[in-house]
């Protein structure tokens, strides 16, 4: 009788590979082109039958052509619709851009516009015409992924590889802690079997929180172990504590990570006995930390693609040329630091090393590959490489605009310019750069990165409202100037929907206001802020931030110094009105 229901169970077991296997073929046999051509490729990327089927029924390749999710060509920028006229100059690259034309191109019917059956997969126009919020990350090897093999957190498979792609869409596009390929691979390879139960951790009701703790717990289980997914998990973890306000405690997880590697030499050579994968694994890791030829071996970086609404062709983040540009321009930033802090006190940059600085950023950016160009840039992750740039330029020539106030003689000049004249076009595309972004994609979406973009912005425009003699209040006019803080504001406070530090540098910079500008600018102030009600701890310094000593500068002393406004203004509300 054993043996009769064993016979029975394999032949069950058959017959039901053999019915998925008659649909699949059905499938292939029976679609357009292009769906079945959808179906093989998810095959040959590794797929299991049962989840292209499900795929299928689920409408997941199909059926999501017929829905329509947010398509919008354009935002509206705050306070001021239109574009500043003193952005409008001639040679202003940004302008040129297929996305910014687009956001101010009358409406055309659906029969004008080109679609990606009459243009060639590299003129696809839907990066130009639609937010990258509104693309899905394709990753057939998210299928082979589990929830209950990796967390104890949840169960369900659809949130938990909703949860990945997300992150490899907003988060592995700015801070490349690990490589994709191997991360998503080992993951579908190699279930992890030491998973704590969470019902003994004492784990409060929060997702997020919840991630957070059993991540740390797992990570202190194998803590004194040097291993590369655990150098991996350190700078996650770092990451995570940061944007949550708790860098001092984060700090700790990249010292352990630097151990790490150096007991694993990863600063070395890698040995020959490695195979491929694992001098890659190496090697990646190796550059991530300390933050390589992108057109000779694009697929060493792991390439993520998307898909927008109604496309039926996938679209590459070129996350490869990103990631060698930041780490280029991160090399600059390493030796400006080390000129300036090496012995121990800040010193002045001498005109020689400015040049010498400005001449190595401005070659980088030169070079970048045609899809990182000015008039070619689509993506987030493409607009913070060139902000980046901006930003270390436009900090790079402050000193020598303060050092020229004070002196009688000639301005030193640089390449024809003086420095003043400099900073001011690097100004213009700096906030060019940030109002093309916002109006194709907002900051709705999550980008830890754009807490620093936005708040040194932020802090040009409001010190540029409280002071006529700055070089923002001299470029442009006061009601421009109240624009542009609108929009970094609004800014860090859709960020704080996923990062408390936006929270604090959100209500840092409304405190900053003066009374008029604060009464008058108000009702276009998104009313989504959020309390600060939440253990905080961290010493990053603040970009542009104007302060006699540097701790002034810090996230720990402006939380302190907002929480005691706020004390301060409660107390004068709550005082009673004298009686007449």
């Amino acid at each position: 009788m054993l043996v009769q229901e064993k016979i029975h169970y394999l032949y069950d077991i058959l017959k039901t590979q053999n019915e998925a296997y008659a649909e699949l073929f059905a499938l292939i046999q029976t679609r357009p082109d292009n769906e079945s051509l959808e179906v093989l490729r998810r095959i040959k990327m590794g797929g299991d039958i049962e989840s292209v089927l499900r795929h299928v029924r689920d409408g997941d390749l199909f059926v999501q052509l017929s829905v329509e999710p947010e398509t919008r060509l354009r935002y509206n920028l705050p306070y001021m619709d239109s574009m500043p006229a003193f952005l409008l100059v001639p040679d202003n690259q940004y302008l040129t851009t297929p996305l910014f034309e687009a956001t101010f191109e009358p409406p055309r019917s659906s029969s004008d516009l080109v679609t990606p059956e009459q243009s060639p997969p590299s003129k696809c126009m839907d990066p130009y015409m639609k937010p990258s919020h509104a693309a899905e990350v394709v990753e057939p090897i998210l299928d082979r992924v589990y929830a209950r093999q990796w967390t104890n957190v949840i169960a369900n498979d659809g949130l938990f590889r909703r949860l990945i792609s997300i992150y490899l869409s907003h988060q592995h596009a700015t801070f490349f802690w690990f490589n994709k390929d191997l991360f998503l691979e080992d993951m579908a390879a190699r279930p992890y079997k030491g998973i704590p139960d969470l019902a003994k951790l004492g784990m409060p009701d929060n997702l997020q929180n919840r991630f957070l703790l059993e991540a740390k717990r797992l990570w202190e289980l194998e803590l004194g172990i040097s291993r590369l997914t655990s150098i991996h998990a350190a700078l996650v973890l770092h990451g995570v504590l940061n944007v949550s306000g708790l860098s001092t405690v984060g700090d700790f997880y990249t010292s352990e990570a630097i151990t790490m590697a150096h007991n694993l030499r990863l600063f070395e050579p890698a040995p020959a006995r490695l195979n491929l994968r694992l001098r890659r694994g190496h090697e990646f890791t190796a550059w991530a930390l300390w933050l390589w030829q992108v057109d000779v071996d694009p697929d060493w970086y792991g390439e993520v693609y998307v898909r927008y609404p109604l496309s039926r062709t996938i679209t590459r983040m070129h996350l490869g040329h990103v990631m060698k540009a930041t780490i280029n321009l991160r090399i600059i930033m390493n030796d400006i630091s080390l000129l300036q802090f090496a012995s121990g006190e800040q010193k002045e940059l001498t005109s020689a090393q400015v040049l010498a600085l400005e001449t190595r950023l401005d070659s980088l950016m030169q070079k970048l590959p045609p899809t990182l160009a000015p008039n070619r840039i689509s993506l987030p992750c493409h607009f913070n490489v060139h902000t980046e740039y901006y930003i270390i330029l436009h900090s790079l020539f402050q000193g020598q605009v303060v050092a020229h106030r004070s002196k009688p003689e000639p301005s030193q000049l640089f390449h024809g310019k003086t420095a003043l004249e400099i900073q001011n076009e690097v100004y213009i595309r700096f906030e060019t750069v940030m109002r093309v972004r916002y109006l194709r994609h907002s900051f709705d979406a999550y980008d830890a990165w754009s807490l620093f973009f936005l708040i040194y912005l932020g802090n040009l425009a409001i010190d540029s409202l409280s002071n006529d003699d700055s070089t923002v209040a001299k470029l442009t006019t006061a009601e421009v100037i109240r624009s542009t803080a609108v929009l970094c504001i609004n800014g860090l406070i859709s960020q704080s929907h996923f990062m408390y530090a936006g929270t604090l540098l959100s209500c840092s910079l409304i405190e900053q206001l003066k009374p008029v500008d604060k009464a008058r600018l108000g009702r276009h102030i998104s009313p989504g802020i959020r309390q600060i009600d939440h253990p905080f701890d961290s010493e990053w310094p603040m970009p542009n931030i104007k302060v006699e000593r540097d701790e002034e500068a810090t996230m720990n002393y402006i939380l302190k110094d907002v929480r005691e406004l706020s004390i301060a203004q409660n107390a004068l509300e709550q005082e009673p009105v004298p009686s007449s």
